[in-house]
């Protein structure tokens, strides 16, 4: 429902969103052509061999089964995250190298709409808050994550090696869609004075339901269940019905993905089902807010046991045992206690950069609107805080515990990401916290005050176009100094230095020594580039090394050497 102090145009806002969008999505687009002249190196070759071979003989389908057998293989053999070895099993190459170019259409799009469905469902749906200034909050926090990321392997692993990019981010961008689906089942299944925090209620509207009203008494079309849960009859039982299979199915392959996106899902899914449980016992309905009781439904449990099952089996994979004897990594106590020093480290420290600071302050506006618009009462800020704290240092316990560090690109990539998504939910509920407790803020002053004279900009929208100036000028700087300061300034250099199309030439000279039916012994020449966002690794003079062998199986050579010989 939309708060009464709420602008009365939301002209200011749209348009924010708008050109927030336009420039995330501009900023994407140096990467994407980056990307067209990636090729596949490491585990892209000899993890998609098996598939790519498959595929040679049988077509797509003979592909996808092989990587179902390397995510069983690798289950009883070398790691537990069987899914997610499914999905590193199949790498755009195995169905031609010039697929693999679709690596960073597939890694960064996915993940664009999944960050975008779950804050929806979190800003729009639970909240309450307007669909404009939720969207722009979210293309500020999508440039952070992917633009803002830290130099290095993080990017290349995260956007351009296919396999880490599959087994972390694409497994993270999944795991969103699976919170912002539960999160949605859960909302539809409360009360409807809980559920329906549309700010553009149409029911509402339709009914004459006010403030405070149940839409239980204003509309018909909503029924109360035996469990103590509504349903929207405008809602097909069919499209419902669909939607919760595919949350079923989804619940257990995010449970066997990778441990970090697993462990922080499985802490969620605890939470929900011991709160289903707590808010049924009669004793504790009294320290309930409202009238009447609120009821988490049952059928979120379905979705919490699967992904809890599928994360228990990963956990108990025999391979874990097998690659755990050849690394070494911490006890369960000093791993907890190192990643919550790891939070203070990277997050409040390393990453806490001055562009992060900016675009956090950029989105205090949209977030004070934000607020004033939900009826939430951001009653326990201390408490979200510390469980946001918990929650971060959590998804880092999983390497930690197995490898003793965090020094791979990828690790700290998702750590990064995960960082900035509570980062944005802490500064809300802060924000929220203070505008409900300030009375000029929720009535209209400071950041949150509309301009009453028609002919001047209102003084959010001054706001956000002075930082952004500063952003501006700032990145201009930076970039002078390091021109791969940013992701897309990163990609950029590559492109214009030459060193992307050189490397992609250079790839296709080996190629065509690789697929020469005469040639048995492939000796290949070192490159002569490495750019930054597109080099991952490269095979060595050994033939014997796990890369060389990956490749000589890929293109079914007998053996693959580096040689620096004329």
């Amino acid at each position: 429902m939309r708060n009464s102090h709420t602008n009365s145009n939301g002209k200011w806002e749209r348009r924010a969103a708008v050109y927030a969008w336009i420039l995330y999505l501009l900023s994407l687009v140096p990467l994407l052509i980056a990307g067209l002249y990636n090729y596949p190196s490491a585990d892209d070759f000899s993890m998609g061999a098996p598939a790519h071979l498959a595929y040679l003989e049988g077509g797509p389908l003979a592909a996808m089964k092989a990587a179902v057998y390397m995510g069983w293989y690798d289950y009883q053999n070398w790691m537990g995250y069987f899914t997610s070895t499914v999905l590193m099993s199949l790498p755009p190459n195995v169905f031609g190298e010039k697929y693999y170019a679709l690596s960073t259409v597939i890694l960064v799009g996915i993940f664009t709409l999944a960050a975008a469905y779950l804050m929806h469902v979190i800003f729009v749906r639970i909240f309450g808050c307007g669909k404009a200034p939720a969207a722009a909050v979210t293309a500020i926090l999508l440039f952070l994550s992917v633009q803002c990321m830290p130099q290095g392997m993080a990017r290349v692993e995260s956007f351009y090696w296919y396999c880490s990019g599959a087994n972390y981010f694409l497994t993270l961008s999944l795991g969103m869609i699976w919170l912002g689906m539960l999160l949605t089942e859960t909302i539809r299944g409360m009360w409807p004075e809980i559920s329906a925090f549309d700010p553009a209620n149409k029911f509402e509207a339709e009914n004459g339901a006010t403030s405070g009203e149940s839409n239980e008494s204003a509309d018909p079309q909503y029924e109360q269940q035996k469990d103590g849960c509504v349903t929207n009859k405008r809602r097909t039982n069919s499209s419902i019905g669909v939607r919760y299979i595919l949350l079923l199915l989804l619940s257990f392959w995010i449970g066997g993905g990778n441990y970090m996106t697993a462990l922080s899902c499985a802490i969620i899914g605890v939470l929900l089902m011991a709160a289903a449980g707590l808010c049924r016992i009669e004793k504790l309905r009294r320290f309930m807010p409202g009238e009447r009781p609120v009821y988490l439904p049952r059928r979120i449990l379905a979705p919490c046991l699967l992904m809890l099952a599928g994360f228990v089996c990963s956990c108990l994979a025999p391979g874990n045992n097998v690659r755990g004897s050849s690394v070494e990594g911490f006890g369960a106590v000093k791993t907890v206690m190192i990643s919550l020093y790891y939070v203070l480290r990277y997050c409040l420290g390393e990453w806490n950069r001055w562009e992060v600071v900016m675009l956090m302050l950029l989105m205090l506006p949209f977030l004070v609107l934000m607020a004033r618009q939900s009826r939430f009462s951001f009653s326990y800020p201390l408490i979200f805080t510390a469980f946001m704290y918990g929650l971060a240092a959590a998804n880092i316990c999983p390497p930690l515990f197995a490898l003793g560090n965090l020094e791979a690109g990828r690790l700290q990539a998702l750590f990064w990401v995960q960082y900035l998504l509570l980062l944005t939910l802490t500064e809300f509920y802060w924000v929220g916290w203070i505008v409900k407790r300030v009375p000029e803020w929720n009535a209209g002053g400071l950041l949150a005050r509309e301009e009453q004279d028609g002919g001047r900009m209102p003084l959010q929208e001054r706001y956000c176009l002075m930082l952004l100036a500063i952003f501006l000028f700032g990145s201009a700087m930076c970039i002078k100094v390091d021109p791969d300061y940013y992701t897309f300034t990163s990609a950029e250099q590559d492109l214009l230095s030459g060193e992307a199309a050189l490397y992609r030439a250079e790839n296709a000279a080996r190629r065509d020594v690789l697929t020469d039916p005469a040639v048995t012994d492939a000796e290949l020449r070192p490159f002569s580039v490495r750019p930054d966002v597109l080099f991952y690794s490269d095979i060595t003079e050994d033939p014997e090394d796990w890369q060389n062998r990956g490749v000589a199986r890929y293109y079914q050579k007998q053996s693959v050497v580096l040689t620096t010989a004329e």
